[in-house]
C-alpha cells in the first residue's frame, strides 16, 4: 500500500492480541486511509534451501515523530489440518503464525533521513508447506507485552510467498 506523500493517520490500537485476522483488519483500515508510512517490501524464498531473505524499506511522510517504531516480520501458514474443539474430524486452520523474524513485538528500528531499512533472514522448517505460506510484515509502535492495548499499527503488508496455487 502505498501513502499519499503528507499523510497522517490512521492510528489504529489493539484491543485484543489475540484477535482473529487482526493484522487483515489493520490493512483494510490502512489501504481505506492514508498512512503515516511508505512501506516497501521485497523478498526471496529459495525453495530448495527454504531460505527466506527479507528487505523492509520505509518512508516517514509529513510530520510524523518517529520515537520507538517497530518492524515486525512473520510467516503465516493457511489450510493447516488439525482437531479443533467443536468440530468433528480435522479442521482446516488458517492464517496461523508460523515463525518470527523478529520478536512478537516486532525489533526497534532506527531512523535515518526520514527512511527505515532492515534486512532479516530465515530459513524455514521442512513441515512449512511453502505453497500456503505467506509473509507479513508491519510498521508500529509502543508495541510491549506490558502496552499491549496501546500498541500502534501504522502500515502493512502481506503477500502469497509462492507464485503456486494453495494445495
Amino acid at each position: 500500500v502505498t501513502s499519499t506523500s503528507g499523510a497522517t493517520g490512521p492510528v489504529i490500537n489493539v484491543n485484543e492480541v489475540a484477535s482473529r485476522g487482526v493484522l487483515e483488519d489493520y490493512m483494510n483500515v490502512i489501504q481505506k486511509n492514508m498512512s503515516p508510512i511508505d512501506l516497501n517490501v521485497s523478498y526471496e524464498l529459495d525453495e530448495e534451501t527454504r531460505e527466506l531473505k527479507v528487505s523492509v524499506d520505509t518512508k516517514l511522510l509529513g510530520e510524523f515523530e518517529a520515537r520507538d517504531l517497530r518492524v515486525g516480520v512473520i510467516t503465516i501458514e493457511d489450510s493447516i489440518s488439525g482437531t479443533q474443539a467443536g468440530h468433528a474430524g480435522k479442521y482446516k486452520h488458517t492464517h496461523i503464525i508460523r515463525s518470527f523474524l523478529t520478536s512478537a513485538f516486532g525489533d526497534k528500528a532506527t531512523v535515518s533521513d526520514g527512511a527505515i531499512y532492515n534486512e532479516f533472514s530465515q530459513t524455514l522448517k521442512d513441515k512449512f508447506v511453502l505453497d500456503n505460506m505467506r509473509l507479513a510484515v508491519w510498521v508500529g509502535r509502543d508495541a510491549s507485552q506490558s502496552n499491549v492495548k496501546g500498541f500502534e499499527i501504522y502500515q502493512a503488508y502481506e503477500v502469497k510467498m509462492t507464485d503456486r496455487p494453495y494445495t
